[in-house]
C-alpha cells in the first residue's frame, strides 16, 4: 500500500486513482500476493506479471537472478535443517483474482519456468485472464525484446481497461 500511495503522490494522482500492479520475476510474485490480499487497495484493477515463477520462497538468498543457466542456490553451505516456510505456489493464487484482470508474460526460453510449463500451470485464458508467450532466450527476454515491449503495452492497456466484474 505504501508503494501504491508513493506512486500516486509522485505522479500527482488522486488518492483513489486506479492502479495496475506490475512486476518482473520476484516482483511478479509480490504483485500476485498484493493483488490477492484481502487488504489490497480497492482501486487495484489487476496485475501484469512478467516472468512469474511457479513458486516463491520470499527469502533474500533463495535463488540467483543470473540467466547463465538454471537457478541455483546462492549459499550451498546453508544449513538445510533451517526452518524456512514452504514455498508459495503462485499460479493457484491467480484464480483468486476472478473479478480483476491479470496477464502473465513469459519467455519461451525462461530458465526458471519456460512459457510452455507456465501455460500449463496458468490454464486457459478467460475473460479476466490472459497468458502471453514471447519467443525469447531467457528470463530477460533476450532475442524477443520488441515482442516483449509490445506485449507489455498491450497487457497494461487491457488490464487498465477493466473494472471489477468486467
Amino acid at each position: 500500500q505504501q508503494i501504491i500511495e508513493a506512486a500516486r503522490a509522485t505522479l500527482q494522482l488522486a488518492p483513489d486513482a486506479p492502479v495496475v500492479l506490475t512486476g518482473w520475476s520476484r516482483g511478479a510474485s509480490l504483485g500476485v500476493l498484493v493483488a490477492v490480499s484481502p487488504d489490497a487497495d480497492r482501486n487495484v484493477l489487476g496485475l501484469v506479471a512478467i516472468g512469474l515463477s511457479d513458486e516463491e520462497q520470499l527469502d533474500l538468498d533463495a535463488l540467483t537472478d543470473d540467466d547463465s543457466g538454471p537457478a541455483q542456490p546462492v549459499d550451498s553451505t546453508r544449513d538445510q535443517r533451517d526452518q524456512r516456510p514452504p514455498p508459495i505456489a503462485m499460479y493457484p493464487l491467480l484464480s483468486r483474482m476472478a473479478l480483476k484482470r491479470s496477464v502473465v508474460i513469459q519467455a519461451s526460453g525462461d530458465h526458471y519456468l519456460p512459457a510452455a510449463q507456465a501455460r500449463a500451470l496458468f490454464g486457459p485464458d478467460s475473460p479476466t485472464r490472459r497468458f502471453l508467450t514471447i519467443d525469447a532466450r531467457n528470463h530477460r527476454f533476450n532475442g524477443g525484446e520488441s515482442a516483449f515491449s509490445a506485449a507489455l503495452v498491450e497487457a497494461v492497456q487491457w488490464v487498465s481497461s477493466g473494472r471489477e466484474g468486467a
